[in-house]
């Protein structure tokens, strides 16, 4: 080899070197400084204990295969991706990889953790409509934004007039107006093509989203209860909750029904049924007692003869 291409070889080997120290300085400078906000956390549905723990079993097996998302947004490393991840190696002191990607500002980060989830793993159908639904509110505000529509409550009154086919209110519509209803009903379409649902699915998805958000909004773990039926409420009353978001009179209906008619009853049927499992421990401990002297008896039996 000449003298030439081992000098242009350790070159390479001293840039490849350099870059390789800089990439792990930045990965330490992340790892180290990673922060988690709530309402990025809080926005996916979390997994059920069974995951969990099953998840924490395998990186403790295997190792963290799967890299973390990471965005730096005013010199802040915010996580988007991976928060169970982070928790799991974060507590058992377990090596893992992050990955940076830019994003313009919070509402982009909402938008790409929905569609992430969307596509990432399996969901219940409560947890995809509630999805599906941030999807199209996001969709629809994007629209509006492109528009040059400042007052996004004007989305929603319009998006009702599109539900609703409502032709004579469309007649009365301004162009611009008539513009975004139909910039709405592409947009509807073509979620619904995407998950294979109908338009109108989408539509009530969205309602469940805004009511759901409404319901939860002083109690972000409800939100997760009620995806994961800890708490069973029909989605047509959250649904009712987001026709009602204007109206203080029916909203507050709404909420004390919910509160006397789901929350309140939940925890009474919850509280019977520690009571009822408390009972069934008393009976099934004296039976194995009665069983251990009926045994007891028979062996004393068996030795007198």
């Amino acid at each position: 080899m000449s003298k030439k291409q081992l000098f242009v070889d350790s070159v390479l080997s001293d840039i490849l070197s350099s870059a390789k120290s800089e990439m792990n300085a930045t990965q330490d400078d992340v790892k180290s400084n990673i922060k988690i906000l709530p309402e990025l956390k809080n926005l996916i549905p979390p997994l059920t204990e069974e995951e969990f723990e099953q998840l924490r079993l395998n990186i403790l097996a295997e190792g963290c295969k799967d890299t973390l998302v990471v965005a730096k947004l005013d010199n802040e490393y915010i996580l988007v991706d991976g928060h169970n991840r982070y928790k799991i190696c974060a507590e058992n002191k377990i090596f893992f990889k992050v990955e940076l990607k830019d994003f313009q500002n919070i509402d982009a980060i909402k938008e790409w953790m929905v569609l992430n989830q969307l596509g990432k793993r399996n969901l219940t159908d409560l947890q995809k409509s509630y999805l599906r639904g941030l999807q199209y509110n996001r969709e629809k505000k994007k629209e509006a934004f492109k528009n040059n529509l400042k007052q996004f409550t004007k989305v929603d009154k319009l998006s009702t007039t599109v539900e609703k086919s409502d032709l004579s209110a469309v007649d009365n519509l301004s162009t611009t107006d008539k513009s975004l209803i139909n910039s709405f009903e592409k947009t509807v379409e073509k979620l619904a093509l995407q998950h294979q649902v109908s338009a109108k699915t989408i539509q009530r998805d969205e309602k469940f989203a805004l009511g759901l958000d409404m319901l939860a909004s002083e109690d972000s773990t409800l939100k997760n209860k009620i995806l994961s039926k800890e708490i069973k409420v029909p989605a047509g009353f959250i649904q009712k909750l987001a026709d009602a978001e204007d109206d203080k009179n029916a909203k507050k209906i709404l909420l004390k029904e919910f509160k006397n008619k789901y929350l309140d009853n939940q925890k009474s049927k919850v509280a019977s049924v520690s009571e009822l499992d408390k009972a069934k421990k008393i009976l099934i401990s004296k039976i194995k007692q009665l069983s251990s002297m009926e045994m007891l008896n028979k062996l004393l039996t068996e030795i007198g003869k």
